[in-house]
């Protein structure tokens, strides 16, 4: 995305003259003040600086526009005088300006204001982090009249992808501490299509299926077929992970499925490995091939990986990443990490399968979970922490290490009621 909101070249003027005053302890320019800067200047930089140049600078004889020696003359003296520290440096005031202006329309509590100035930075690298702090501020004050005025401004929303990630997790983690009474009072703005497209289904809270999360998605009223089969999916896998049947849902054809969200097509692919209602070869040669023809690969497995590690499909696994093993990486971004992390547990999965101990401990190693996204973060560890298990089932790890995990992976069974992976770990300790 573009940058916007550098400095105007008058604004970047009042502000370097008023640093370079400071570090002479001086609060206006006059010809002895001047004096003293040249002498600084000179001392510090070793650089030679003409007094009218100065004078131009700060207004005292006809202005022009400062040549770039001027200004690397006044960088590196304010820096080496310490001047210009790091929350005061030219790259901070260029952030800091837009979310000062923000918390003004804030305070002032003016919806149309707010949304023409989000307008007016949409696409900048800081505009997730803007249109996140408005949400969040709005979901504390309980102004539902001011989201609803945000979340219905079609501007905003243009592209949401690019920056969709950024903002849900933003919002996300302020979601997390409402209690139930609040979430049900913003109902209605959750309801609205911008806020479902932009954080509800970006952040897809799997930490908290059974908390703030399920509720609001049991409360939504589907717009469409897809958010409908996307809430049957979801609101199933729950189900499961606690140790239920998955329930079998309408059947979609591969051409169906084609129009819908790559995810959401390979989480329904996902409940039908789980729900066994197919075989794996079927659902092979007649869903994954034909969705990854259509769709990125790791976009269309993501959901699936996990079905195969939990059933335990290494036929399948071993399939999908023969057939897809570069495209299954081909992302190297924040917000795919935690893609990254799991394809990379189902890998090691599959090593471990083969008996291959030191090719799945290499693989073990480079998984980076703290890289996940916090709406992924339990779930992830679940199939690392089993995964773990299994690993040092192999390699004789110590009493002690099998023991931590272990304890840490019963933990986020019981912070997420997530009780499948307790019957998916093959190790001695978790059956006590």
């Amino acid at each position: 995305m573009k940058t916007r909101g550098q400095p105007r070249e008058r604004e970047r003027i009042l502000y370097v003259r008023k640093r370079l005053l400071a570090s002479i302890r001086a609060t206006s320019a006059t010809t002895s003040t001047l004096r003293l800067l040249q002498e600084a200047l000179e001392e510090e930089t070793g650089q030679k600086v003409g007094f009218n140049t100065l004078r131009r600078f700060f207004g005292l004889l006809p202005t022009g526009t400062p040549s770039f020696k001027t200004w690397s003359l006044f960088d590196t003296y304010l820096k080496s005088r310490r001047v210009l520290s790091r929350h005061d440096s030219e790259d901070f005031e260029a952030v800091w300006a837009p979310r000062h202006r923000l918390h003004a329309l804030i305070a002032r509590e003016s919806p149309e204001a707010c949304a023409a100035f989000l307008a007016d930075q949409h696409g900048a690298d800081h505009y997730p982090d803007l249109l996140g702090r408005v949400t969040n501020h709005f979901i504390n004050a309980e102004r539902r009249d001011v989201l609803e005025v945000i979340y219905t401004t079609d501007a905003l929303f243009a592209n949401h992808a690019q920056f969709a990630h950024y903002l849900s997790e933003i919002v996300g983690l302020t979601l997390r501490q409402l209690p139930p009474e609040r979430v049900e009072a913003l109902m209605p703005v959750f309801e609205l299509p911008h806020f479902r497209a932009t954080i509800l289904y970006f952040f897809i809270d799997y930490d908290h299926l059974g908390g703030y999360y399920g509720q609001i998605l049991r409360r939504l009223p589907p717009l469409d077929d897809p958010e409908a089969l996307f809430h049957a999916c979801i609101l199933g896998y729950f189900d499961y992970l606690r140790g239920g049947d998955m329930p079998l849902l309408p059947l979609r054809t591969p051409a169906e499925l084609r129009s819908y969200y790559p995810v959401l097509s390979g989480r329904y692919v996902g409940t039908l490995f789980l729900g066994a209602s197919h075989s794996s070869g079927y659902l092979r040669r007649s869903y994954i091939r034909q969705l990854c023809l259509w769709h990125a690969p790791h976009l269309v497995c993501f959901e699936i990986v996990p079905a195969l590690i939990l059933i335990r499909d290494f036929e399948t696994l071993h399939w999908l990443y023969d057939l897809h093993y570069e495209e299954l990486y081909d992302q190297d971004n924040w917000a795919t990490s935690q893609m990254t992390n799991l394809y990379l547990i189902g890998e090691a999965f599959l090593y471990l399968s083969e008996g291959n101990l030191k090719r799945a401990r290499l693989i073990s190693d480079s998984i980076q979970l703290d890289h996940t996204s916090l709406a992924y973060d339990r779930y992830v560890r679940l199939f690392h922490g089993v995964m773990t298990l299994e690993l040092f089932a192999e390699d004789g790890a110590s009493a002690e290490a099998r023991a931590a995990v272990v304890d840490q992976l019963t933990t986020e069974v019981a912070a997420t009621g997530f009780t499948r992976f307790l019957g998916l770990a093959r190790f001695p300790e978790l059956d006590s």
